[in-house]
């Protein structure tokens, strides 16, 4: 399938034109008609087809970003039932026989109880249900549905961090898993270990537990920021993926509104929610959640025009500097490995001129390292000595010595210590950097590499008066680290004193390994 990021599908998001609804969709409407006996609480809205039919087809796997207030739970509890009293779901062209399935959400006394909760309520007022369904046997974790005819249908349920263990019941593996909500809170989306959690049992526990060629997986939430696991799902291109904002843009007139659901949510309602969470200073939340944008042009801390390109910079005037983040995974999910070169002006201004952003090992990042030392003389390198990266300082210090190079491994201000420390968290160092896109002082160069580049301008962009929403923050750590370290510019004459000077060591006297070591303890 071909990836389709979630902004562009925001792009292109149309409530107003004709929509013809599936023979599945419009069947399983009336399925949900029964259920209800004839008096559902709402008039099928038109996005509830649309998500049917995006169920409803061959595909194995479904991601379903939407947002709050859709009631998607209520969707595919409607789903279970329909396995419950008939023993399969439409896939488009027939019938998918679903016996036992799997319901995951985010814990087991939160979505698992709400769903169970609600499975029981429904049972009790609905006179259809109780026709076709003789008896329900719920506990914890496991929904146990016994036909009229003595046939049943099975359900085990779990939390999203728990994972899923030994799943298999009637002499066979599930064939069907719901994940609903996998993500309910903020600190958690911003938790690596429960972000992972998430991901091991999406792609391991799940698969490994289901049918290995009849199965369905159905997953759907609204997300935190690009790190959160479906909003990856859906821009990986590995799932049928659809996205159900509230409205095709907002805020806008009475006349512009298009919403996903009018009936429900209404333009007053909507700009009623917008208005307070505004005032409130969360208007970020509201982007998030109902408009499925992890970051908005209201609460963005850089405003496009403060992220300035230029196609040109006369480098033999400025003083080079090299600013570094390094992460030690070739892993598709890891941390970027990045490696920032700055040239800084006459002007006080400070120009990303090259860079790279990979996910590679820490051989392959000293060996980058070591390339742009010896193209660009920078009088310094930026490391930090916190956490494993202080280990780094004396691998990359006798690679130096071996190339027959030197430049300064720079420290904090004030402080006689190789290594930069940061001591404040990641919002709060770039924030002080701020003042100098506003300004006009930090640029990048055009011919920068396209990868290094598009990660660059997604950071910043996803810089948030409440926290940084980008799935990476790599690039923004070398930044950050531009007002660490004490950093000279050159004058206005373009002169440069002799100590500021960067050489081989050949070029400066020093004859032997031991003197330059001896350089670097003074």
């Amino acid at each position: 399938m071909k990836k389709i990021s979630v902004d562009e599908h925001l792009d292109n998001i149309d409530y107003t034109s004709q929509y013809s609804p599936t023979v599945s969709s419009v069947y399983f409407t009336n399925f949900i008609k029964l259920v209800e006996d004839g008096e559902p609480e709402n008039k099928t809205p038109v996005v509830h087809l649309r998500i049917l039919d995006s169920i409803f087809t061959r595909h194995q796997s479904t991601a379903i970003m939407s947002h709050r207030g859709i009631a998607k739970s209520t969707l595919m509890e409607y789903i279970l039932w329909h396995c419950a009293v008939f023993g399969y779901i439409p896939d488009g062209v027939g019938k998918f026989k679903v016996d036992f399935a799997l319901y995951i959400s985010d814990a087991i006394d939160n979505g698992v109880k709400t769903m169970r909760k609600s499975i029981d309520s429904r049972f009790e007022r609905s006179n259809f249900l109780r026709k076709h369904i003789k008896e329900i046997k719920t506990t914890e974790t496991r929904l146990e549905f016994t036909r009229i005819n003595g046939t049943k249908f099975i359900v085990r349920m779990y939390g999203a961090a728990t994972g899923v263990r030994g799943a298999r019941e009637l002499g066979q593996r599930p064939t069907l898993a719901i994940l609903d909500d996998l993500v309910q809170k903020e600190e958690l989306a911003r938790s690596k270990p429960f972000i992972e959690s998430i991901n091991s049992t999406v792609y391991s526990d799940v698969e490994d537990a289901m049918h290995p060629t009849k199965r369905k997986v159905i997953w759907l939430g609204t997300p935190f920021n690009q790190g959160d696991p479906l909003y990856e799902a859906i821009e990986s291109g590995a799932w049928k993926t659809s996205v159900y904002p509230i409205a095709e843009r907002f805020p806008c007139t009475r006349e512009e509104f298009k919403g996903s659901w009018e009936e429900r949510f209404t333009y007053d309602a909507v700009m009623t929610t917008y208005k307070k969470r505004l005032a409130a200073g969360l208007v970020d939340k509201f982007y998030r959640e109902l408009m499925l944008k992890v970051s908005s042009e209201d609460e963005q801390v850089l405003d496009v025009n403060d992220i300035i390109e230029v196609s040109e910079l006369d480098i033999s005037s400025c003083n080079i500097y090299i600013t570094t983040d390094f992460a030690t995974s070739e892993k598709e999910k890891a941390d970027y490995s990045v490696i920032s070169v700055w040239a800084l002006t006459q002007d006080k201004e400070y120009v990303l001129i090259d860079g790279i952003c990979k996910r590679q090992l820490m051989d392959a990042n000293v060996e980058d390292l070591m390339e742009f030392i010896a193209r660009y003389r920078p009088f310094g390198v930026s490391i930090e000595r916190s956490g494993a990266q202080k280990g780094f300082i004396e691998w990359i210090k006798g690679k130096m010595i071996e190339r027959g190079l030197y430049t300064q491994i720079l420290g904090n201000i004030g402080s006689n210590q190789e290594g930069v420390y940061p001591s404040k968290d990641k919002l709060s160092r770039f924030m002080e950097v701020v003042p100098l896109f506003r300004s006009g002082k930090v640029k990048y160069l055009s011919s920068l590499d396209s990868s290094y580049k598009s990660e660059l301008l997604n950071e910043l962009k996803n810089v948030t008066i409440s926290g940084i929403k980008s799935k990476h923050d790599d690039v923004l750590d070398t930044i950050s680290m531009l007002i660490l370290s004490e950093l000279i510019f050159p004058d206005s004459g373009g002169n440069y004193s002799e100590d500021q000077t960067v050489h081989r060591y050949d070029e400066i006297g020093i004859e032997s390994n031991n003197e330059l070591i001896s350089l670097f303890e003074d």
